[in-house]
């Protein structure tokens, strides 16, 4: 009785360490979060799409988030006045905004 005692004191303690562990982690990853968000200096698409169209002239179509120049940024696809279709790197981490 004593060994079936201790056996379920050990593992109730186990389980009373191990919870806050992945609590821990998940506020350790929104301040890391928080800390990239406030590096960038572009943080939404439409701040992206505005930042290649005040660059480049013609119109937005679509913004999706992309990799550029191993940063986090944008890829924008815009289409010229006279129809072209063509896309738009703005890097989320510099704010640099290039023509592919």
């Amino acid at each position: 009785m004593t060994h079936r005692f201790l056996l379920t004191l050990l593992f109730g303690a186990c389980l009373h360490l191990a919870t806050p562990i992945p609590v821990l982690a998940k506020a350790y990853a929104q301040m890391n979060n928080q800390g990239q968000q406030q590096s960038l200096k572009v943080t939404s698409g439409d701040q992206a799409a505005g930042m290649a169209a005040s660059r480049y002239p013609g119109r937005v179509l679509k913004v999706s988030r992309s990799q550029v120049g191993g940063n986090p940024g944008y890829r924008v696809k815009m289409v010229s006045d006279d129809g072209k279709v063509f896309y738009v790197s703005v890097d989320a981490r510099t704010g640099r905004v290039g023509r592919d």
